[in-house]
């Protein structure tokens, strides 16, 4: 399922970095592109092995504010 999270707070290339690193850890991911200058992530995952809420919880984990 491929969705698009509105990201608040990320500020630099290094911060994009720091949200694929942690949501590419996670089990379903396929793909990950954040992007500070959009603030939002591009995430291509599968539903049946990983919920919306865990990916929120995730990017809060990094310091970042997530809304779907």
């Amino acid at each position: 399922m491929k969705q698009t999270i509105q990201v608040s707070g990320m500020k630099c290339p290094h911060c994009e970095a720091r949200v694929e690193k942690q949501l590419g850890r996670l089990e379903g991911v396929a793909s990950v592109k954040a992007s500070h200058e959009n603030a939002c992530v591009e995430l291509d995952y599968d539903p049946a092995v990983l919920s919306a809420d865990e990916i929120v919880e995730t990017i809060a984990d990094c310091g970042f504010e997530a809304s779907l």
